[in-house]
């Protein structure tokens, strides 16, 4: 089963990382949330602590989450999804047969996007990890790849240090291999009904003014949230306006 962690009690609420993410990336958010909310803060299959595995289509990765959610009778839970997460989210609505009450999608939507991360697979599938020591050498070795100081941050918290040695706690094979599909959209059966609210980032171009009617086209009952001077990140470079965003339509 995935590997989670879980936060303060009540209402329940599923946190979905994106790409290359962890439910460590969202501590600080599960943590506020935690105060009203029973959060999971789910690591989705090749990320984080859970299992590897070749296979990592949407619909395996959202039958992991429901696996999850039958154990924990997780009754009409809120799946709060940031980018791939989000797309799972959206595929978890295609395969349960149970009601979900709500779903918060954070700078995704059901499209195709380019190989934008395929670079970040490259650079971290051709170093060879056991040849460094610290953090410090391995970032600077990483840094020809790429020379976004954030970016690189967020790739190094996906090492773990093991009898001195470093790893990648990410299956980087699988994700390189399955990142085609990854890429494409989710195949839905149909509209999804669940209210939903997207939130996406006023300076990220992973939801733009023209994907509003992709965006009627997936869902039936959905509202656009947009946080100005905000990244694709945007729950770690706006966190209270976010958490804002969030409470606001789950209260409404």
């Amino acid at each position: 089963m995935l590997n989670y962690v879980q936060y303060g009690q009540g209402y329940p609420l599923i946190i979905l990382h994106g790409l290359l993410g962890s439910s460590e990336n969202w501590k600080t958010v599960a943590q506020k949330l935690g105060q009203y909310f029973d959060v999971y803060a789910v690591d989705l299959r090749n990320h984080g602590m859970s299992f590897h595995c070749d296979e990592m289509s949407y619909r395996d990765m959202a039958a992991d989450v429901i696996e999850l959610m039958a154990y924990y009778h997780l009754d009409r839970p809120i799946i709060m999804g940031h980018s791939m997460g989000g797309k799972v989210a959206m595929a978890i609505t295609d395969c349960y047969e149970a009601p979900i009450h709500q779903l918060i999608i954070v700078d995704i939507i059901n499209k195709k996007y380019d190989n934008r991360h395929l670079d970040l697979l490259v650079a971290m599938e051709n170093i060879t990890l056991g040849d460094f020591n610290s953090l410090q050498t391995l970032s600077s070795a990483l840094e020809k790849e790429i020379s976004n100081p954030q970016l690189r941050g967020f790739i190094l918290k996906n090492t773990i240090r093991n009898a001195n040695v470093f790893k990648w706690k990410v299956n980087v094979t699988a994700i390189k291999s399955n990142y085609v599909n990854i890429s494409k959209k989710v195949p839905l059966k149909s509209m999804i009904t669940v209210p939903t609210i997207i939130i996406r980032g006023g300076n990220s171009d992973y939801v733009t003014d023209y994907d509003v009617s992709t965006v009627m086209d997936t869902f039936e009952c959905v509202e656009i949230e947009t946080i100005a001077d905000t990244g694709h990140w945007v729950h770690v470079e706006s966190p209270i306006q976010f958490l804002n965003a969030v409470c606001g339509f789950i209260v409404d």
